[in-house]
């Protein structure tokens, strides 16, 4: 709607870290609803889009978990609290829709046989894994904090490695196990003035992404039903 685009998202966009979802998230709502007004919205029919999502399935050929779902039915329940704020609306009619009950708990772990076969893969145009994987085993962080990280937050003299920018938006800083300060020192030789930890040699620029990467990785190594988030 024009409300979402004239007012939320520029809103989204100067004061949120996670303006990209919503602005994701904006396109699958104008997609769903058409042209509609937010005052022809009822909770009717984000009933049926709530539906309509859990029925759905994602990008990447899965069926879609409840969370997300929720997490969609926030940012729309968000967009019609500001409406209300605006007097665009009399009232926000997610109030009426019930989330979903969750129960996303994965227990995926690798073996030590899968361990051992998936750095094996991790060579030519994806050695560049090695150390990330590593640091993604052995210290915990997120994918977004890693990719993220900073030599100026690995301290080599205290022995430790501070997260930033974390999802509870408070520093966490973890002990290096050996194995982590071996791969981090390793890369620190050849790192020159880079400020992130983890960058692309060809480009100068930090990683952004490994997902493609690391799902070769996964499918060469004959690892199943495994993602990069279950390293942690």
């Amino acid at each position: 709607t024009e409300f979402v685009q004239s007012t939320y998202l520029p809103w989204s966009r100067a004061n949120k870290r996670s303006s990209s979802d919503d602005e994701f998230h904006a396109k699958v709502f104008c997609r769903h609803f058409g042209n509609k007004n937010l005052s022809e919205i009822d909770h009717q029919m984000i009933e049926e889009f709530k539906i309509k999502r859990m029925q759905s399935i994602t990008r990447y050929g899965r069926t879609r978990k409840p969370a997300s779902v929720n997490r969609e039915l926030a940012i729309l329940s968000a967009i019609f609290r500001m409406a209300v704020d605006y007097d665009e609306v009399p009232q926000n009619p997610c109030r009426k829709v019930q989330l979903l009950p969750e129960n996303n708990q994965r227990t995926r772990h690798l073996s030590f046989e899968e361990e051992h076969r998936l750095f094996a893969e991790m060579t030519g145009e994806r050695e560049y894994l090695r150390a990330l994987v590593t640091v993604a085993i052995y210290a915990g962080p997120r994918r977004g904090e890693l990719l993220k990280l900073r030599w100026a937050n690995v301290d080599f003299d205290l022995n430790t490695i501070t997260f930033k920018e974390t999802k509870t938006n408070k520093d966490r800083s973890v002990p290096m196990e050996p194995i982590v300060r071996m791969a981090l020192l390793e890369l620190r030789e050849g790192a020159g003035d880079a400020e992130y930890v983890f960058v692309n040699p060809d480009t100068g620029t930090r990683y952004t992404d490994v997902k493609k990467s690391f799902s070769a990785a996964c499918r060469k190594a004959g690892i199943t039903d495994f993602r990069f988030h279950d390293l942690r």
